[in-house]
């Protein structure tokens, strides 16, 4: 910086990647202007007698070989001789490696330039490992290696967590990260430091840039907030309107990718009740089809019907009904709809046991082409044994037979279940 000893060949320092490899290259240009100052007790007390603030400019341009060039320049409109220092390298298109390093300098009337081929792997000078760590932000602690003035030195890069910044007026969220020299029997300690403050957009553009050195410190602050990187309005639920008649209950929702899936009952007048069914686009909700009616239809506030899609695109949906002669009994039913949801076609039970019990309490996860339901069975109970959980297979028009997964659990408790990986499906 101008007027600070040695100040040139202080932010001209070259870094070692020890560990990470940084990924594949920028993938645009960019030119991002900075307004800079000294802080700390000595860049004040520099300020004093030089320019305490200026204006910086971080740039990236493809070059004609397909390599990246970027540069870090900062001058200072106080400046009374046109004093500037730039900081630059040349990177490898395809993993931002290094190839050559370059720093020039107008400082009282001198002119200075140095340029190096970079020969060692993984050697990045100050810019082009800014640029690294945009591309490749640590989420961990990573070890690394600074050389500056010929040494090595031991460093480590640490993330700091997630906060915003103020930029231009307005709030951007950034992650933080800082270098700084680590403790090693036998090795050289870093005096420096290098932090960065990270937008929380694609290009993690930095919107703020810390060098210290011998208790002075530089600041680049960025101009203008990117536009993609605004801090994040806090979320304000908003009512879908789901479309059901008054009166309604016994809701359900359900994710079939982009799309939700929603069942609910409402009344039907001298029909007794019926089953609805409808699915939001992002935009709008589908028109409401019937998936079931009929007086005997159950609704429950915490026994629902719901719906799952299946493997083969398919929509099977499950009510309960009440088994004859007995108000306490259920059974679940299921139906079909091969059409998005417009039409519905009863298929049968789940349960396969004809046992006037309780039968509910359903979850069910697509699996292959069909889907696999589990529920809780009360078929033993009639006789004093404990409620099962059981499971079937619903191929197509097909529902398989039921067998037990754990014959004895809670009786009024919902069941829950999620699709792993392997194509199994994990099951509460």
């Amino acid at each position: 910086m101008p007027g600070m000893p040695g100040s040139r060949r202080h932010l001209a320092c070259w870094l070692v990647v020890a560990l990470a490899a940084a990924p594949a290259g920028a993938t645009s240009e960019e030119r991002l202007g900075y307004r800079w100052q000294l802080d700390g007790f000595l860049g004040a007390i520099a300020g004093l007698f030089v320019p305490s603030g200026g204006e910086g400019e971080l740039t990236r341009e493809r070059l004609p070989d397909g390599n990246w060039k970027s540069e870090l320049l900062i001058t200072s409109s106080e400046a009374e001789g046109g004093e500037y220092f730039r900081y630059g390298a040349e990177l490898d298109a395809a993993d931002l490696s290094t190839v050559r390093a370059w720093q020039s300098s107008l400082w009282k009337g001198e002119e200075r330039s140095k340029e190096a081929k970079v020969e060692q792997p993984g050697v990045v000078d100050i810019v082009s490992g800014i640029q690294l760590l945009r591309r490749n932000p640590p989420e961990a602690p990573r070890p690394m290696e600074i050389w500056s003035d010929g040494r090595l030195y031991p460093v480590e890069v640490v993330p700091h967590g997630r906060t915003t910044k103020k930029i231009g007026g307005r709030e951007v969220a950034v992650r933080h990260l800082v270098v700084s020299g680590v403790e090693q029997p036998g090795r050289r300690f870093w005096k420096g430091g290098l932090e960065l403050w990270l937008a929380d957009d694609p290009a993690a553009t930095p919107v703020e840039i810390l060098v210290s050195r011998s208790g002075a410190r530089v600041r680049l602050e960025l101009l203008a907030p990117p536009p993609l990187a605004l801090a994040p309005a806090p979320a304000r639920p908003e009512p879908l309107g789901v479309p059901a008649a008054a009166g309604a209950a016994s809701p359900y929702l359900a994710a079939d990718g982009e799309r939700l899936l929603a069942t609910w009952i409402e009344p039907a007048g001298a029909a007794g009740r019926r089953v609805r069914f409808s699915a939001w686009d992002g935009r709008s909700w589908s028109a409401p089809a019937t998936v079931a009616e009929g007086a005997d239809l159950l609704a429950n506030w915490a026994d629902t019907p719901g719906v799952v899609a299946a493997g083969d695109g398919s929509l099977l949906a499950w009510y309960l009904v009440r088994s004859a002669g007995d108000p306490h009994s259920y059974d679940t039913r299921l139906a079909r709809s091969t059409d998005g949801g417009a039409r519905f076609a009863p298929l049968g039970p789940l349960n396969d046991d004809a046992v006037a019990a309780e039968h509910g309490f359903v979850s069910a996860v697509a699996e292959g082409s069909g889907a696999r339901f589990f529920y809780l069975d009360g078929r033993a109970t009639v006789g004093g044994g404990a409620t099962q959980l059981r499971t079937a297979r619903v191929e197509g028009d097909r529902i398989g037979a039921t067998e037990p997964v754990d014959e004895s659990v809670c009786d009024c408790c919902p069941t829950a279940a999620a699709p792993l990986p392997d194509g199994g499906a994990l099951v509460a």
